[in-house]
């Protein structure tokens, strides 16, 4: 399999299902961070050896993004989003699920471009699709 540079990733993103007309502009960056909880179900009859099943799952994710229309409006804590982070233009595969948008930091230099951090929870299955 080939590497595939990020310079070309995108984040698509809207308050229904996202399609390519809602591409995030202006994206330097974006993560996802996926956990899965390992329930301890050790007893006493298991010979000093721990046990394990699986248990709850979670996502969490960060954007960063130089200022832009449609992140400035669309996007707002508390609001629940279609929230694709996609690997490159063209490629159309990447991470998909709904997300809870829990932080929005602008951040303003004088001697800089306006960034926005925009933190997401996903609520529910989060999957790796080709779109």
């Amino acid at each position: 399999m080939a590497r595939v540079a990020g310079k070309a990733g995108q984040v698509w993103a809207d308050a229904g299902v996202p399609t390519e007309a809602d591409v995030a502009l202006g994206v330097t960056n974006w993560e996802l961070d996926l956990k899965g909880d390992a329930v301890d179900t050790t007893g006493m009859d298991d010979a000093g050896v721990k046990s394990f099943i699986a248990g709850l799952t979670e996502g969490t994710g960060s954007i960063e993004a130089f200022a832009d229309g449609a992140l400035d409006t669309d996007i707002v804590p508390g609001t629940t989003i279609g929230c694709y982070l996609l690997n490159a233009d063209g490629d159309a595969s990447g991470w998909t699920g709904s997300a809870i948008v829990t932080g929005l930091k602008p951040t303003v230099a004088v001697d800089g471009a306006v960034k926005w951090s925009i933190g997401v929870q996903y609520s529910g299955t989060i999957e790796y699709a080709v779109l």
